[in-house]
């Protein structure tokens, strides 16, 4: 499991030779794939080569490079467009790079799902095909010749490229919200229709008045790069509203689950159980800012309170203040002065709280690159303010994280390098939740589960309803074999957080651990809806049919999947189906390109395929590659025919845990 949750990361480098002989790349919703395949041996019988993935991504290579470099290489970009395409993260980072590269994009229409309006604008002086209307073999006849055209004048002419794909990024977005957040419900969210249209919300708990949702709030300065002063102001303020008793405050997760979109405050209230949303914008002009803020009621859409406030940034935490006095004061509750906790997140100089507003959202990036310019920001932060104690927590996350996600070596200082930061953290802002959540996590590494027990304790003493505390908590009693407790927790995280894709991965997981495979592969599907390349989610989807005895269907989910998790399974099924050739060939595979990284996901493969000697061999090198996924050990389906062997126990007891 990953647990940050800021990065969905995809391992290994890429191959340039098909993208550079591509005239085509071919952008998908994995449910399309047997429509992708029929264009793509449509174009290439009449002399198109294509690019599709993951047909044309080679072994070990990196997909998100793999797809920028064919993007970049290819002369038109077809979209197979439907339902499944607008609620897609990743065609919608496809669409997104085509329009920044100028290119011919072609959409191949093939349902009638609706579009939001900024789509359609996106799209509109694209050539269009539908399917449902002229039929297939007459669509497939009218695309060839559209391809033939090559010329990606009309995209030139489009509008929203002109001014850049930043634009571009938000009407996509935007479209994927609309309609992801329509899509999702008996699933978990809502479903559509025989027709497309959006199906009708399933009967949901009564909406307390005294419950807001703080949206991030729109970068209004001229060259646009403040984004980072805007999220953060808007975090700060959830975070403050998130301290008034009696007020619920979805976390940071879920609210910003809808930024860039235009998607209505109804639905952002039906979708996150509020009564009211607070929205804002921000322009910073030399010392001065503007932040223009809103209370807006989610049944009616009605205005209920306004203000524009124009002061020196150096006023940012007086007007954060007032600004959460105001709404407070709306909801005719108290907000009493800043706690320790809020004052512990402050700094007096800022120039500091500049750099660690921009560490905030270049870590949110989830990428390495992120990681390693947020460790920057905070760093000079630091330099700028000592004392300040949120920068050394965070500064301990990103410098761990940085070496844990992405470095196949061993690195042993840099636990250490983090662990000081972390303590340095929680003794200059002793009233900080997230000091003591971070470090526990740090305490995880280090097998430490008497010391990261005690910090969650005070995480969660000081902010009960701290998502990262209590998610950690249920990490902590997976690792400890609590998984009854573990799935009852993090149900309550998914309630306080509902939108975030690492808490619904958690739970998915905690039912997998607990033997409710139908219940793990439910919660799966959701966090696929939003986010259709989660990191490892079919792999996960698989082992739960492995751990059910369901082989076939394991495969059927894992054969179109390269990364680490979804080989390892695969092996798994094959074997469980009596291929136990096949399964050494694609473990043999995932051994000679990922021995280090994919050491855990090897031992899951040898523990469901009942080969002992060779389980505690790859369990013992996850052991000492110190990888992540071990703490899962006393949880993990695969391993309990090895409950009681010496060998099992010897390793409980190298990693501190009780028998």
């Amino acid at each position: 499991m990953a647990e940050h949750g800021e990065s969905e990361n995809h391992p290994g480098p890429t191959a340039e030779a098909a993208a550079t002989s591509a005239r085509v790349f071919i952008s998908y919703a994995s449910h399309d794939a047997e429509v992708a395949q029929k264009v793509c041996s449509a174009l290439e019988a009449a002399g198109f080569p294509c690019w599709m993935a993951p047909r044309d991504v080679k072994a070990g290579a990196q997909y998100a490079d793999a797809i920028v470099r064919a993007i970049n290489q290819a002369r038109t970009v077809v979209l197979v467009l439907s339902g499944s395409a607008v609620v897609s993260s990743h065609v919608a980072r496809e669409v997104e790079r085509a329009a920044s590269k100028r290119k011919q994009i072609i959409a191949f229409r093939i349902d009638g799902a609706p579009l939001s309006a900024e789509l359609e604008y996106f799209l509109s002086n694209s050539q269009w095909i539908e399917v449902a209307k002229v039929g297939t073999p007459a669509a497939l006849t009218k695309l060839k010749e559209a391809v033939g055209q090559e010329s990606p004048s009309s995209l030139l002419s489009n509008p929203v490229t002109r001014r850049g794909s930043r634009r571009a990024k938000r009407f996509v977005i935007a479209a994927a919200v609309l309609i992801a957040v329509g899509v999702a419900v008996a699933l978990g969210i809502h479903v559509w229709s025989g027709n497309h249209s959006r199906a009708q919300t399933p009967a949901v708990a009564a909406i307390t008045d005294k419950s807001i949702a703080v949206l991030p709030f729109v970068d209004m300065s001229e060259k646009k790069d403040q984004e980072y002063f805007a999220d953060g102001l808007a975090e700060e303020l959830l975070d403050l509203l998130a301290q008034v008793p009696d007020l619920k405050v979805p976390a940071r997760s879920s609210s910003f689950y809808f930024k860039g979109s235009s998607v209505r405050v109804r639905n952002v209230g039906q979708d996150l159980g509020v009564a009211y949303v607070l929205e804002g914008g921000v322009r910073k002009f030399g010392d001065t800012m503007r932040v223009s803020v809103q209370l807006v009621r989610t049944d009616s859409g009605f205005q209920v309170w306004a203000h524009t406030y124009e002061r020196n940034v150096r006023d940012i935490f007086q007007v954060q203040d007032e600004i959460s006095a105001a709404v407070v004061d709306a909801f005719k509750l108290r907000l009493s002065s800043p706690g320790p906790q809020i004052a512990e997140r402050r700094t007096a100089n800022p120039d500091a709280y500049d750099q660690y507003l921009r560490g905030k959202h270049l870590f949110q990036l989830g990428d390495y690159d992120g990681l390693l310019a947020a460790r920057d920001a905070y760093r000079r932060a630091i330099e700028l303010d000592p004392n300040f104690g949120p920068a050394f927590a965070d500064l301990a996350m990103v410098e761990y994280l940085a070496v844990k996600d992405y470095s196949d070596r061993d690195q042993p200082d840099v636990i250490h390098q983090a662990m000081d930061h972390a303590d340095h953290a929680v003794a200059l802002a002793p009233s900080l939740a997230e000091a003591y959540s971070d470090r526990a996590l740090l305490r995880f590494a280090q097998y430490d589960w008497a010391g990261a027990r005690a910090d969650l304790q005070k995480a969660l003493a000081l902010d009960p309803n701290d998502v990262k505390a209590n998610r950690r908590m249920v990490l902590l009693q997976l690792s400890l074999g609590n998984v009854v407790a573990a799935l009852s927790a993090q149900q309550h995280v998914v309630d306080l957080d509902p939108l975030d894709m690492i808490s619904l991965e958690i739970l998915g997981m905690s039912y997998y651990f607990a033997g409710q495979g139908g219940d793990a592969r439910r919660t799966f599907e959701k966090v696929r809806v939003f986010s259709p390349t989660f990191e490892g989610l079919s792999g996960n989807v698989g082992f739960s049919y492995v751990a059910d005895g369901q082989p076939a269907a394991a495969r059927h989910e894992c054969e179109l999947y390269p990364d680490d998790t979804a080989r390892a399974c695969l092996a798994a099924a094959e074997h469980a189906l009596g291929h136990d050739e096949r399964s050494r060939v694609i473990l043999a595979d995932l051994i000679e390109r990922h021995p280090r990284r994919a050491c855990y996901f090897i031992a899951k493969a040898y523990g469901f395929s009942g080969n002992s000697p060779l389980a505690f061999e790859w369990l013992n090198r996850a052991f000492s590659a110190q990888t992540k996924y071990l703490t899962d050990l006393k949880s993990e389906p695969a391993f309990r025919a090895l409950h009681g062997d010496p060998r099992y126990l010897a390793l409980l007891h190298k990693m501190n845990l009780p028998q």
